[in-house]
Order: C-alpha cells, then structure tokens, then sequence
C-alpha cells in the first residue's frame, strides 16, 4: 500500500468504521459468484459467459473490446 501511495492507518480506520457494510459487500459478492457457479477467483462473468482463472483474462478482455470498451 505504501508503494501505491497509500495509508494503511486510514485504510484501517475506515475498514472498522464501515466493517458492516463490507462484510455484507463481502457475502453479496460471494453469493453472487456461487451463483455462476464458480467458487474460486479471479472470476469474471460478461454477458453471461464465465471466465474463470488467470489464463482466461485476456479472453474477457477481447470480448470486452467486441462489446465495446476501450482501452485507455
């Protein structure tokens, strides 16, 4: 964190302030990848189609570009 600049002591503080709101982020996002039927990460899912591992990103990446995106 502190290569990228950051404060791990305010990182902190707003973790234990808001720990309720990120544990329930946390189960959302967890049920909703159980959905999909994965259990593992990364995990993405686009359009319906899942791209399960790291081998996979930059396949997400191409059809992310079909569907529109561009690269900054």
């Amino acid at each position: 964190m502190q290569d990228a600049g950051l404060d791990l002591s305010e990182f902190a503080q707003i973790a234990a302030a808001e720990v309720d709101r990120l544990e329930a982020a946390v189960i959302a996002n967890r049920q909703a990848q159980l959905a999909t039927g994965h259990w593992g990460a990364p995990l993405f899912v686009h359009d319906g189609e899942i791209f399960f591992g790291q081998d996979r990103i930059l396949d997400l990446v191409w059809h992310l570009e079909r569907a529109g995106m561009q690269r900054r």
